[in-house]
């Protein structure tokens, strides 16, 4: 139809669809050209007679006619009719039965909507456009990705930048190691000058290797991360040379930060400060270091002395052990507690049941010669018999005077009493000193036993238990 259209010279211009866009779906229509088509066609329409299918039909020119011509029954044009923007729903439906571009500008031609073509021609033409360029943008990259050398990637390229972090490594061709990394600041000329006399002091003539910012890196690589890098893995000890420009420089306390990170609480040592002048203030994270002072000239020797054997000091399994050393003898020793014989225990209050038992002989004597015993009459009086053992009670028994069971059960309450008497504080304190004891005498046998079967000394068997204990 749209070709029948464009051959007829009767047409403006404004009416006429390009040719190429005629099969574009209704999908590359923006939200803007489906309000602006909306703002047309949900107003009511007038009744015309189109000549649709090889038939004339009447249609109103709206977005009920509209829909009519392109197929939905009436069902789905009263549900249309409840949306808020009747059009937009209808565009909205009509782009998922593969409706084009082409057919809504056919049917508006039929439904004589000249004024809906002219207004919406520019707006619709341009997302046809846009529409067609991402198709061939994305039929160009399929091409494209067709016609690439599998062996080429398109992912990025990585560069190791740790393989030559140093000028050691471009000279030698393989990794340089260094026994200490030196942190200090060049802006301070007083800083270079201590540099160069800690260089002739511990390269010349100790022949230690040291690792100089400045000297030994390499311009045009990442400074923090290769910093970082040689600080973890290439360099032993970190020599930090402290003065006042240096804790003013960004870089140093980047560095001092990152290589306290690595031993929290000097626990491999691997931070050495150094102070070459008097009242130099020194950082909060350092001040539990001992330092090299270099400001009393009558130690400089040993200062310098100190200096070097920190640096070649063993750092790792010979100074500390880790969980997964397999050199740890704290690790050993807990198989080998496995395999001892331990003495058989005792328990610690024994003696107090001895104590207790032995009291308990005692009590009825003492007991009995302090109690009191009363023995009715006849005429239901007692009469109290004082210092009269047990056996005196029995014989009272036998007497031609009555007891009662009441008067039997009190007495034999009252004996019950009085053997049950509780212990002294001499008594208590006399028996928590023996029980201490004992439990003295269990712990020598203990660590004797630990000591023949390990074969180990004094302290590290004392060492060994606490480990122990403590897992």
């Amino acid at each position: 139809m749209a070709t029948r259209m464009d051959d007829d010279d009767t047409l403006q211009p404004d009416l006429v669809l390009p040719e190429i866009y005629t099969f574009t779906p209704l999908r590359a229509l923006r939200v803007a050209s489906r309000r602006k088509l909306s703002g047309f066609l949900d107003l009511e329409g007038a009744l015309v007679v189109v000549n649709h299918e090889g038939g004339d039909s009447d249609v109103v020119n709206d977005y009920s006619g509209l829909a009519e011509l392109a197929g939905f029954d009436y069902n789905s044009i009263m549900n249309m009719k409840r949306q808020k923007s009747p059009t937009f729903e209808l565009l909205e439906k009509w782009t998922g039965r593969n409706g084009t571009v082409g057919n809504l500008w056919t049917y508006l031609f039929l439904m004589e909507r000249f004024d809906v073509l002219v207004d919406c021609r520019r707006p619709i033409i341009r997302d046809c456009e846009k529409y067609e360029e991402n198709l061939q943008l994305a039929e160009d990259a399929e091409r494209y990705r067709m016609e690439q050398d599998p062996t080429v990637t398109t992912s990025e390229m990585r560069v190791d930048e740790t393989k030559f972090a140093a000028k050691g490594d471009v000279m030698t061709g393989k990794k340089t190691f260094y026994d200490a990394f030196i942190c200090w600041s060049s802006e301070d000329e007083k800083d270079r000058q201590f540099l160069y006399e800690m260089i002739n002091e511990l390269e010349v003539k100790r022949g230690l290797k040291l690792f100089v910012p400045g000297r030994d890196d390499l311009p045009g690589s990442a400074e923090h991360t290769i910093t970082a890098y040689l600080i973890e893995a290439r360099c032993r000890r970190v020599v930090i040379l402290m003065s006042r420009t240096f804790l003013q420089s960004s870089a140093c306390d980047f560095q001092v930060k990152f290589a306290h990170a690595l031993a929290p609480g000097a626990r491999s040592k691997k931070l050495i400060p150094v102070i070459r002048e008097k009242n130099t203030p020194i950082p909060r994270i350092l001040r539990f270091l001992a330092l090299c002072d270099f400001g009393k000239s009558d130690m400089v020797e040993w200062v310098w002395d100190r200096l070097s054997t920190a640096i070649i000091a063993p750092i790792g399994p010979n100074t500390y052990f880790e969980p997964e050393d397999e050199h740890n003898p704290f690790e050993q020793s807990d198989e080998s507690l496995k395999a001892i014989r331990f003495p058989t225990p005792r328990r610690l209050d024994e003696h107090d049941e001895r104590s207790v038992n032995s009291g308990a002989e005692r009590i009825p004597t003492n007991v009995s010669n302090r109690s009191q015993l009363r023995a009715p009459t006849e005429h239901g009086m007692s009469s109290e018999v004082r210092g009269q053992p047990t056996s005196n009670y029995q014989s009272l028994s036998s007497s031609p005077t009555t007891f009662t069971d009441h008067t039997k059960k009190g007495a034999t309450n009252k004996s019950k009493t009085a053997t049950s008497q509780k212990p002294s504080k001499k008594d208590k304190k006399r028996e928590s000193g023996g029980m201490f004891n004992k439990f003295k005498e269990n712990l020598c046998d203990l660590i004797c036993t630990l000591k023949s079967v390990l074969k180990k000394p004094f302290k590290e068997v004392i060492l060994l238990i606490y480990f122990s204990i403590s897992h």
